[in-house]
Order: C-alpha cells, then structure tokens, then sequence
C-alpha cells in the first residue's frame, strides 16, 4: 500500500477539506470549507441524483456538522444504509459505503488540496513523451505537475492509432476529459492504461464549450487511475477478447428482477452492442466497471460467446455443458 494513500485513510473529518463521493459512474468533490449539505435523491434537483424507483424525491443529505459529518435520512421509503446498516443519522468516516436503494456511493475525506505555499512551480513542456513506469515523465507526474503549475490548458494525449485522449485542466483542476465517446473520469482513467504514450500543451479555449464536470482533487484522479489500471491488467486474462461476440447464455436463469442496477445497464449494453468493446464504450460506467460487471454475467451465465466462434478457445472462464 502506498504512503499516499495510507495518509489519506487517516484523515478524519475534523482534517479534511475535501469530501470525495464516489458511485458507480463518477466521482464528485465537495470542498468542505465552502459546501454545508449535499443532497441525495431521485429528482435532479439534488448534488447526487439516481434515476432509480427505489430512491426517493429527497432521499438523504450529508451535512457539515461542528467538524463531523453526517448521514440524514428524509424519511426516505426504502431507507439510507451506512455499511449495510439502515439508519436515520449516522456519522461518517473515510471508506464508509452508503447505499441509496440499489446504488452504493463511497466516502473518502482528503486533505489532499493542501498545497505547500513555499514550493517550487514545475514547469511542463508544451510537448513530449510518457510512459506508465520506469525511468521517464509518467502519466501521474504529467498530470501532477500540469495542475501544480496553476495554468490552463489543453492536453492531447495520442498512442499509435488509438483515439486521443485529451484533458482540460482549468486554474490547477482537471475539469474534464473526452476519449472517443467516453467522457470525464471514464475518459481520464484510460491514459493510465497506456504502456507510453505522446503528449502537447495548446492553451484552454476561450468559449465556455468545455463542460466542468470533474471536481476532484488530481491527487484523487491519479490514485484512483493507477487502481483502476492494475485491476483491468488483472482482469483482462478472465475476459473474452473486446471484439468476440457475445449472447445469451442457454443455461441463464436471472430474470430482470434479480440485476442490481449497474448489472443491468450492463447487460443492456451487451445486448446492443453484442462485443464487450462495444459495451465498454457505449455504457457510462468506467471501462473497470463494465468489464467487472460483464465478467460477473459470464460467470452466472448470462452470458456465453458464439457458437462456433473461433475465439472460444480463449477464455477458460464459460463453462458448457
């Protein structure tokens, strides 16, 4: 475990400046010097909302308490859980798990925003190359030193014939990110997949056509990036090559009731777009998520690759009988 983040799970709330909330789909940041309450709830009204029967209008809040920071239910129909616990109030710490109907939201609190005023401004080069380890300018030191410089700027980030990935980092922030059909944190997450990779500088566009969606500490994006990259490495053995087509298992007995709400939406992007690679970009979720999601289906069946198909012999994760 690095040293890093074994700071960050000491940070208490009386510490912290920064509350991150992370659900399936994206991550969010409140600074905790400026935000009161955050609303959870069905109606988009709310800081979090979940398109979901099983959330209320007004579901739950988080507020900011005398250096505490609470989990109040509204009275919510189907109640608020705090590690699989139901309550009306409740505390809460870094690595809490808060599940809103079927949808689970993760606390961590950072004081990662707290910069050393004595030090040195890195300078980046308005091009150049990176790799994911080794000797050289990583994709965390890019970024790392892009949002310490305090400037504004668009990033291009290009890899042999894959589609760009590029990152507007506005004032020290990462506001947002694009990649294809992919977008913020799914789009930022992709570059630490990358062995290296080629990098410029332009300055931020003028307009206010760059949607500012992403509010989290880099800190948090690089961490979680680097997470996110050695799961897919381990992950990608158990799965199917992107492009095999997939179908419905002859042995799946799940009915729709039985998907949580993220396994639905996964299967729903299979179904469309028949490859896994076609439902990694389709879908919202971050390339991780839908690829655990899709290896969790193959594992209850619900999922097998094409008769016949000469990439069968690929994976040793579907079992027929």
């Amino acid at each position: 475990m690095s040293t890093e983040l074994q700071s960050s799970e000491r940070v208490t709330a009386a510490d912290a400046n920064m509350l991150i909330l992370a659900t399936e789909k994206q991550v969010f940041g409140f600074d905790l010097l400026e935000t009161f309450r955050v609303a959870i709830g069905r109606h988009d009204s709310n800081d979090l909302s979940f398109d979901s029967r099983n959330v209320s209008n007004y579901h739950a809040e988080i507020l900011c308490e005398a250096d505490a920071l609470v989990l109040h239910d509204l009275g919510s129909t189907n109640g608020s859980y705090v590690n699989e616990e139901r309550v009306k109030r409740r505390k809460l710490q870094h690595g809490d798990r808060i599940r809103i109907g079927n949808n689970e939201i993760t606390v961590k609190l950072t004081n990662e925003d707290a910069k050393d005023p004595e030090a040195s401004t890195p300078s980046v080069p308005t091009h150049g190359s990176f790799q994911r380890a080794g000797p050289g300018s990583t994709a965390r030191e890019l970024l790392l030193n892009l949002c310490a410089s305090k400037n504004s700027v668009r990033l291009t980030l290009t890899r042999d014939q894959s589609d760009p990935i590029v990152v507007y980092v506005h004032d020290g922030r990462i506001v947002f990110a694009e990649a294809g059909s992919a977008h913020a944190e799914k789009a930022l997450y992709r570059v630490f997949e990358w062995h290296r990779g080629e990098y410029k500088t332009e300055p931020f566009p003028a307009d206010d056509s760059i949607p500012r969606s992403m509010t989290v500490p880099v800190e948090t994006l690089v961490e979680e990036g680097e997470r996110q990259a050695k799961e897919l490495d381990e992950l990608m053995s158990k799965l199917p090559p992107p492009e095999a087509a997939l179908r419905l298992g002859e042995g799946c007995k799940m009915r729709i009731c039985d998907f949580t709400p993220s396994e639905l939406e996964v299967f729903q992007a299979v179904i469309r777009a028949q490859t896994l690679g076609g439902a990694i970009e389709s879908c919202g979720m971050t390339d991780l998520r839908v690829m655990t999601q899709v290896h969790a289906l193959i594992r209850k069946k619900v999922f097998e690759l094409e008769e016949g198909s000469s990439l069968l012999e690929q994976t040793n994760i579907i079992t027929r009988h």
